[in-house]
Parts: structure tokens; sequence; C-alpha cells
């Protein structure tokens, strides 16, 4: 499951480039939305593109969006169980 969290972080690290972030900087359980990384909803699109375009993930509801974007571990946990076929 750990290579997950490298995954999710690279793909997190992406977004973050603005801001200097570098994936070994990224506590795998901080908050993604509105916490000290500061994603905003321009970053959160741009993950749900990227999500959708290199894993095949469909992000169908916003609460769905809320419990997966709470850190990068829920976000790779998500995206393990999605390709998995155990998505809810």
């Amino acid at each position: 499951m750990h290579e997950w969290y490298g995954l999710m972080e690279e793909e997190c690290e992406i977004s973050y480039q603005h801001r200097r972030i570098v994936p070994e900087n990224i506590d795998e359980n901080a908050q993604l939305i509105g916490g000290d990384l500061g994603l905003d909803s321009i970053d959160v699109l741009e993950l749900v593109m990227m999500l959708e375009k290199d894993y095949g993930v469909k992000i169908d509801s916003r609460e769905i969006g809320v419990k997966i974007f709470a850190s990068v571990a829920a976000l790779a946990d998500y995206v393990h169980h999605y390709q998995s076929g155990k998505s809810n």
C-alpha cells in the first residue's frame, strides 16, 4: 500500500509545483483542502482531472470528493480500492 502513497504524493506535487512543495515534505495524513498545504478549488480540479486521466478514477459526488481529498492517505486508499473494483 505504501507505493500508492508515493504515487499520490507525486500527483500532489504537480499541483504544488508553484508552491515549491516536494513529496518528501507532504505528510500523508495532512489535510489537503484548507490545511497547511493550501489546496484551492483549482488545485482540486487539476487533481480530479489527473486522477481520471492517469488512474481511470471517477469522482461521482461531492461527498466522495470530500472523503477522498481529506488527505494523501485517503486519496491513495481510494485509488487503490477503486482500481481493485471496491470503490465506495
